[in-house]
């Protein structure tokens, strides 16, 4: 009679990681053992979702998920359910530029004040960088105003907690 639970191992390949995100999509493969009547199936779900009965390694995409699984046996013995999070960031951050103040067409006629925002789906924004005119780069913090007449230029740019580093805009 068997009445050991079956063994339930979730195994991970994929690229590097960097303060424990994944640096491109990974390869989930469950592996299940029975020493006695055999494993009979796995199921497993993502984030949540419904159950699934395991066939092949599956791929996991960007984002931070929760891989959920468990084992039975031939003789009807259950495992643990098995909880594994996997966090995959291959994007960069993306970074957006708004201005507020009288005028239109990107010309204003009184104090305009600036805000960066910085988003990013994987590990999130780490930093963000804008450089004024002939300025050097600076993290942003807060809005910032310019009251001082003339053309002026503003660039600027994210970074997420990985090293992601997007495009100066």
């Amino acid at each position: 009679i068997d009445k050991t639970k079956p063994t339930l191992e979730v195994k991970i390949t994929g690229a590097e990681q960097i303060n424990g995100w994944y640096t491109a999509p990974v390869t989930v493969e469950l592996v299940a053992g029975d020493d006695y009547s055999g494993v009979e199936e796995i199921n497993y779900k993502i984030d949540g979702n419904f159950w699934n009965k395991y066939t092949n390694s599956f791929t996991i995409g960007e984002g931070k998920h929760f891989i959920c699984a468990y084992s039975v046996d031939n003789a009807g013995n259950t495992n643990e359910e098995c909880i594994k999070e996997i966090k995959v960031d291959i994007g960069y951050p993306e970074t957006t530029c708004m201005f507020i103040g009288q005028g239109s067409n990107n010309r204003f006629y009184k104090n305009v004040e600036i805000r960066v925002l910085g988003t990013d789906k994987g590990s999130g924004v780490k930093d963000t960088f804008y450089k004024l005119d002939n300025e050097g780069y600076k993290t942003y913090y807060q809005p910032i105003t310019i009251d001082a007449l003339g053309e002026h230029t503003i660039e600027y740019y994210s970074v997420d907690y990985i090293g992601n580093q997007e495009q100066i805009k």
